[in-house]
């Protein structure tokens, strides 16, 4: 017959037998297990890059850009960082691709926001240009003015979701391609000694909207620039939940008193 810590396993079958020596003993294990189970809650996070699809723009923004996903309660919170590096650049609509159904819902979370930073349900367009296999089961689009409300230079924009499934399908849904997440990024950019009163033509293929006069007689003009995320980089490790702690600090009061 088997014993751990004093205690009688028993048979399968039969009344766990706990010597009166070893009930101390038996009572902090059975806490110490406990508070291990209670300590264990949703530990995930990813650190996601992106890559720039189309080049409209005259400078890339992929250095500055990242999405970090953790988990707030039962949900999955995705953070953009905008750290405003290199070039003046603003996330404007944000699209997740969810092949599986990962997601039941995506809203903007204004407290996990920087201040200036706004966003509304559905963005514009539909679909990222540029990528053409790619579903928009979800999306966000800044509040007008879009330069002023999306996430600029300096600044984040945090989501929570609706999880349909568990945080381990959602990492290897990332992991696998299967989530996919794209971004609009705007750049505004002005060019000097345009007396046209119409601020330029823009639109057309080169991802330009366009242009007003600026203050020193020349044109700004909006680029749109897609950029869609890559495989997540390694996982973010969270720190030891309080029961876990807990649990190890009672580790010392089951050694054998010689």
């Amino acid at each position: 017959m088997k014993s751990y810590l004093g205690v009688s396993m028993g048979t399968p079958g039969t009344a766990l037998a706990v010597p009166g020596g070893s009930k101390r003993k038996f009572r902090i294990l059975s806490a110490l297990c406990a508070l291990v189970l209670a300590g264990s809650g949703p530990a995930f996070g990813a650190l996601v890059n992106f890559e720039r699809i189309t080049t409209n723009a005259p400078g890339d923004a992929t250095s500055q850009l990242t999405l970090e996903i953790t988990a707030q309660g039962s949900q999955p919170l995705f953070v953009f960082s905008n750290d405003g590096a290199g070039i003046d650049a603003v996330i404007t609509q944000v699209w997740i691709e969810d092949t599986l159904g990962v997601l039941t819902g995506y809203s903007f979370s204004p407290g996990n926001s920087s201040a200036a930073v706004s966003f509304l349900g559905g963005a514009t367009p539909s679909l990222p240009p540029g990528l053409a296999a790619f579903t928009a089961d979800f999306s966000q689009g800044a509040a007008s003015p879009e330069f002023d409300n999306g996430i600029g230079t300096g600044s984040s924009g945090g989501f929570l979701g609706d999880l349909s499934f568990s945080f381990p399908l959602l990492e290897a849904a990332l992991e696998n391609g299967q989530f996919r997440v794209a971004i609009n990024v705007q750049q505004v950019v002005s060019s000097g000694g345009d007396d046209d009163d119409d601020g330029g033509d823009g639109g057309g293929d080169d991802g330009g909207d366009g242009g007003d006069d600026d203050d020193d007689g020349g044109t700004l003009t909006i680029f749109n620039d897609t950029y869609l995320s890559l495989e997540p980089d390694d996982p973010i490790i969270p720190e030891p939940g309080a029961g876990m702690l807990a649990a190890l600090a009672l580790l010392p009061l089951i050694r054998r008193r010689r």
